[in-house]
């Protein structure tokens, strides 16, 4: 990213709309190629599938360099099915109908693919 406008994209009432597309395709960039990554590892590793392919919540953090600008992410956290701890800080994002209806329709799928084929 251009460093010159780093800190532009992190601050929510600074940067164009350019800039905040190039900040959002690095970052899903950084965040695919960390999961092919940790998918491909995993995968070698059990001999089969690993379950973050199924569902997986990443937890992504931004630092910006005081003396360069620099922008880089980071992986605090990643965690799978079927113990993945989602949240929705209400002052952001209201969660509303959308997380009610993730909900219900996730609790119903984790207790089909967690049941045995009935006969």
């Amino acid at each position: 990213m251009d460093t010159t406008n780093a800190k532009n994209i992190c601050n929510p009432t600074e940067g164009d709309v350019a800039l905040r597309e190039q900040g959002k395709t690095e970052f899903h960039k950084f965040v695919q190629k960390t999961f092919d990554a940790l998918f491909k590892i995993e995968s070698q590793v059990l001999g089969g599938k690993s379950s973050i392919g199924v569902f997986c919540r990443m937890d992504v953090g931004i630092i910006v360099t005081d003396y360069t600008g620099e922008v880089q992410y980071f992986v605090n956290e990643i965690e799978r099915t079927p113990t993945t701890s989602l949240w929705a800080n209400e002052g952001l994002l209201p969660i509303g109908t959308f997380g009610t209806t993730f909900a219900k329709r996730f609790h119903s799928w984790l207790t089909d693919v967690s049941s045995p084929a009935s006969e």
